[in-house]
């Protein structure tokens, strides 16, 4: 409502919900690469990150991501490296 300025259907919303999870869990089970979509709409590519991980923290260039979600940050000094989890920010 607060984005669009007006009701939401929670049905409606419900089931486009459901309908793209049919969508994509089919396309995976057809083996197509569905992370390529996710990986258009991430804000965080191509730009300076900084990603806490418990008590350290890597800073650099969100890179990519592969089909199991894991980013990878390019360093200050061209090294690249896997970050399975942690807490992203963007840095300015």
């Amino acid at each position: 409502r607060e984005v669009l300025g007006e009701e939401v259907s929670r049905l409606e919303l419900l089931t486009a919900l459901l309908e793209e999870f049919e969508r994509l869990y089919k396309a995976l089970r057809h083996g197509e690469p569905i992370h390529k979509e996710w990986q258009k709409r991430l804000e965080t590519l191509g730009r300076r990150i900084r990603v806490k991980m418990g008590d350290s923290q890597e800073e650099g260039y969100a890179e990519s991501v592969d089909s199991e979600g894991h980013l990878f940050l390019r360093r200050p000094d061209e090294s690249l490296i896997e970050l399975v989890a942690g807490e992203v920010t963007l840095r300015t």
